[in-house]
């Protein structure tokens, strides 16, 4: 690891579980990159918290997918689970709103893993920088983590 510059955003580990390559999700729209570079946790739980502080830019009204903006401007997107859309909010609670201030680690949404397994739904959860028009990853810690492990460093391009 590198030491941590003055400009690096951090970014934080929503969930427990094992973070690894975005280009090894099952659905290619985020192996891809389609909606931006990032990574994918297999939970260990049913529940997402906010990886960065920020402000609640989007919650999908199927509760499968969050965005929070930063301060900085950085906008991370995090979806639960594979075609989790076409179950209209089964089996999930948000925690949070539209427009609603969070911190690092506030709780966002709870979702019962262990039905959407049990109905076939891959529960991989990826997390996408949406806006690498304006920053870039520069570092990434992959592995076994716990939430609030630092998992990205962001910088804004050309700082």
């Amino acid at each position: 690891m590198t030491e941590t510059s003055k400009k690096d955003i951090l970014v934080f580990m929503p969930a427990a579980g094992f973070a690894f390559s975005m280009d090894k999700a099952k659905d290619p729209v985020f192996a891809q990159g389609m909606l931006g570079p990032g990574f994918a946790i297999m939970p260990t739980e049913g529940t997402l918290y906010s990886p960065i502080g920020g402000e609640i830019s989007v919650l999908a009204n199927t509760l499968h997918s969050v965005a929070i903006t930063s301060p900085e401007g950085v906008e991370i997107l995090i979806h639960v689970g594979m075609d989790t859309v076409k179950l209209g909010g089964k089996h999930f609670n948000a925690m949070v709103s539209v427009g609603q201030s969070v911190r690092r680690g506030d709780l966002l949404l709870r979702f019962d893993f262990n039905a959407l397994s049990k109905e076939g739904y891959d529960i991989t959860i990826p997390v996408v920088l949406i806006n690498p028009e304006e920053f870039e990853i520069t570092e990434k810690h992959f592995g076994e983590k716990n939430v609030g492990d630092c998992i990205l460093n962001i910088q804004r391009k050309g700082a």
